[in-house]
């Protein structure tokens, strides 16, 4: 299967990279440091993304994560999103981030729980998560295995 990580320069995204190229899977990822702007490239980003593979959306991007998802949610391809608790627990000092991420988890919820569109999974993080990637990526692997579960939440501190 073919994994593609959409914000692996750095940080978590990085980190769970990592351990699927450990695993010996053939990983690609979309970031700046490979000439991608999330943000304005983003179409780009879709048409290079095979049918049948593994999409992990763990760049933020202003919002571009729900317009990533919106265009991949009918693919042949299992959907990671890295979400967030600030969806539903607002910061006040992140309104326009924790805003954008409440209208992904909608957006993805409505997909998963109305419309019961199947291989769809979010993960909600707060706090620290570079120290629990590891967890993380087992969460994953978890659930290709079974694909019934929609969500984990993690805290760390």
């Amino acid at each position: 299967m073919k994994v593609y990580v959409i914000g692996k320069s750095r940080g978590l995204g990085k980190h769970i990279a990592d351990y699927f190229i450990k695993d010996g899977y053939d990983v690609s990822g979309f970031d700046r440091t490979n000439g991608y702007d999330i943000e304005k490239d983003h179409a780009k980003i879709i048409s290079q993304i095979e049918e049948n593979s593994l999409v992990i959306l763990n760049a933020y991007a202003n919002g571009v994560q729900k317009k990533i998802l919106e265009n991949l949610i009918n693919t042949n391809n299992k959907i990671v999103v890295m979400g967030t608790v600030a969806a539903r627990y607002p910061d006040s000092t992140m309104v326009e981030y924790s805003q954008n991420k409440k209208e992904l988890d909608d957006y993805f919820m409505k997909q998963a729980l109305e419309k019961k569109v199947s291989d769809l999974l979010i993960i909600n993080l707060t706090g620290k998560v570079y120290k629990d990637s590891r967890l993380i990526y087992d969460s994953i692997k978890f659930w290709l295995l079974n694909t019934d579960i929609i969500a984990f939440s993690y805290r760390t501190k």
